[in-house]
């Protein structure tokens, strides 16, 4: 009976089976030792096999139970595999108009040894000549066996790997092209917005203005102020970055499909869910992250979230867990090159260009907001409307995004 691939199961006799030596003809009178072969003599194991004729008479043999009558037999086996391990830091240099593929990775061949044993534990019989050598032939080709299944197994994983790097270059065309557009667009939209806020304000100049007297100039109209028209383009800026990412949902809805870990970039999009509140704290991996975008409602992939995504005001002061403020958010980016999330993982990319802008627009709201408090409190005012958010330690109710 087989009983296991591992380490004798009923017995321990020594782990001198496992032993090598080498290869090496024993020299004779007649033929002396020849000399080595380059690369050294092959190794070949120093016990092809270990028998115990009698368990009982053995005093090495150790039972979990009740000795019993019977014999033995435990071959040992080695085979070599190969595995890639994911490399530190970050890689090649970056190339404007180029997305190679990161992160690298570095191939190590290891070994792995064990020893098929068999026995007949509960019976008379033993393991005769032919026993033993044919157990010795099937435990090869189960050595055999378990190196082509590590071999498939790494191959696949590599496949897998080439395909999402592939994938993501596709999808970092499709959003350059998708940035290329915005930037010509935006000039013209920013622009248009600058003449509207100027006629407004305009408007609204006259309106308190007194009949001009004959040869008189009108007093000028004030300008926009530097921190409004921040605030004003960031919106804009922000509103099409929206629209980039609700355009592209489908290369959010990939992540599903994705076995591959985006390296540390993972935490921009766990940022991306505390800022809008769509996850808790305790979100604190890749797959538990990446469920949050990709999980599905009514058949529509991502709908959930961009139902929180799309409603979502960053300009407007919120109550907010310490992990879900925008210093928290920005200390978490830090040092995070976004040409480095692209090259890695586009649809995390795409979606941390929204929250760069949506943190700037935050701010910029803020003192705005500042600025509005500052005026009504010299003018003897009150100022009800809160300035910046409410940071508490409380549980905050999240963003409801349906299972």
């Amino acid at each position: 009976m087989c009983r296991s691939v591992a380490q004798p199961t009923h017995a321990s006799p020594g782990l001198r089976m496992l032993c090598q030596v080498e290869d090496k003809p024993e020299p004779t009178e007649e033929v002396p030792e020849p000399a080595a072969p380059e690369g050294g003599w092959p190794m070949k194991w120093k016990l092809p096999f270990l028998k115990v004729t009698e368990c009982v008479r053995e005093p090495r043999m150790k039972y979990f139970r009740t000795p019993k009558l019977g014999s033995y037999l435990a071959v040992p086996f080695e085979y070599q595999y190969e595995v890639d391990t994911m490399n530190e830091g970050d890689g090649p240099d970056l190339v404007d108009g180029s997305c190679p593929p990161f992160p690298e990775y570095t191939t190590a061949t290891l070994s792995a040894r064990g020893c098929m044993s068999l026995d007949t534990l509960g019976t008379d019989g033993e393991f005769a000549e032919p026993d033993c050598n044919t157990s010795v032939e099937w435990t090869n080709k189960l050595s055999e066996g378990l190196a082509r299944v590590a071999t498939e197994k790494v191959e696949a994983e590599r496949a897998a790997r080439a395909g999402f790097a592939e994938k993501n270059k596709e999808q970092w065309e499709e959003l350059g092209a998708a940035r290329t557009a915005l930037a010509e667009e935006l000039p013209g939209l920013l622009e248009e917005s600058k003449a509207e806020d100027a006629a407004a304000r305009a408007a609204k100049h006259a309106e308190g203005l007194p009949e001009p007297v004959e040869g008189e100039e009108p007093p000028p109209v004030p300008a926009e102020p530097e921190l409004e028209a921040a605030l004003r383009e960031g919106r804009i800026k922000l509103g099409k970055l929206k629209d980039m990412v609700t355009s592209h949902n489908d290369i959010l809805a990939s992540m599903a499909d994705r076995t591959d870990a985006p390296s540390r970039h993972w935490i921009v999009l766990q940022q991306v869910l505390l800022f809008l509140k769509v996850a808790p704290a305790e979100c604190d991996s890749w797959e538990k992250c990446k469920a949050y975008v990709t999980r599905e409602q009514d058949g529509v992939a991502c709908a959930p979230f961009f139902g929180v995504f799309e409603a979502a005001d960053v300009s407007v002061s919120r109550d907010v867990l310490v992990v879900q403020s925008s210093d928290s958010i920005k200390a978490a980016l830090e040092g995070i090159d976004a040409k480095n999330v692209e090259r890695t993982h586009v649809p995390i990319s795409i979606l941390m260009e929204w929250l760069t802008e949506a943190l700037v627009v935050h701010d910029a709201a803020v003192e705005v907001r500042k600025a509005a408090q500052a005026e009504a409190e010299a003018a003897g005012n009150p100022y009800d409307t809160p300035v910046e958010d409410n940071i508490t330690d409380k549980p905050v109710e999240e963003a409801p995004v349906e299972e």
